[in-house]
């Protein structure tokens, strides 16, 4: 079977990860990458592929699958100006993860190296687990999530849209991350935190409550 040619929305270090993620599933070939800043003009090049602006995109014949590969936590924003094109979103998964039938993959999942997902998990739209993290059964991991290499989420957990789950995050049983949390490299957490803080340590405390204008980028690893 034919590789599908796929479309890379990003453009940065974490997109060119994607692409040869992309590549080791024998699905997908990279056609491109998408530049999502308005002001991009195009004439770029990464990995020897054309790196495109939304104006280019938009006058493609023929559009091919695309993903998401915008590493950093406030990708969303720059999401919304390319979901206007139609692209068709695919999911990527890597041949090493071990994702049970059970296991329902919304829309422009990727899913990297080594990551084990338990039985009866929802990882939602757009969101990214990275390299060797461990995903416990019954968890809900909600769009745009990041979930970074080695992080361990246990079972019946809840991870809200958009939080930033740090390297080696840990998230004991039936604990609750609200939507938008950042959680520090290697915290562990013991108990429900709410939407929109930072937290670190073991045990996880919070440290910083944010609002929208305070919120900053936290990036894939």
């Amino acid at each position: 079977m034919s590789a599908r040619p796929l479309l890379i929305v990003g453009a940065g270090s974490f997109a060119s990860e994607v692409g040869n993620l992309a590549r080791e599933t024998g699905r997908f070939e990279p056609v491109a990458f998408l530049d999502t800043r308005l002001d991009y003009a195009g004439g770029k090049s990464l990995d020897g592929l054309p790196v495109l602006s939304l104006a280019t995109v938009e006058d493609l014949a023929l559009k091919p699958a695309a993903v998401c590969a915008l590493g950093t936590t406030l990708r969303g924003d720059d999401l919304a100006h390319v979901l206007p094109l139609g692209l068709e979103f695919t999911t990527l998964i890597h041949p090493t993860a071990h994702i049970p039938e059970s296991v329902e993959l919304e829309p422009g999942v990727i899913i990297g190296a080594g990551v084990i997902v338990g039985h009866a998990t929802t990882i939602g739209s757009h969101a990214i687990v990275n390299r060797g993290a461990l995903i416990g059964h019954h968890t809900q991991i909600g769009t745009l999530a990041i979930v970074s290499p080695g992080a361990n989420v246990a079972a019946r957990v809840s991870i809200g849209e958009r939080v930033y789950l740090g390297i080696g995050a840990i998230v004991i049983d039936g604990r609750s991350v609200g939507e938008r949390c950042v959680v520090g490299a290697g915290a562990v957490v013991v108990r429900d935190l709410p939407e929109r803080v930072q937290a670190v340590g073991m045990p996880a405390r919070i440290v910083k409550r944010t609002s929208m204008a305070r919120e900053r980028s936290h990036r894939c690893s």
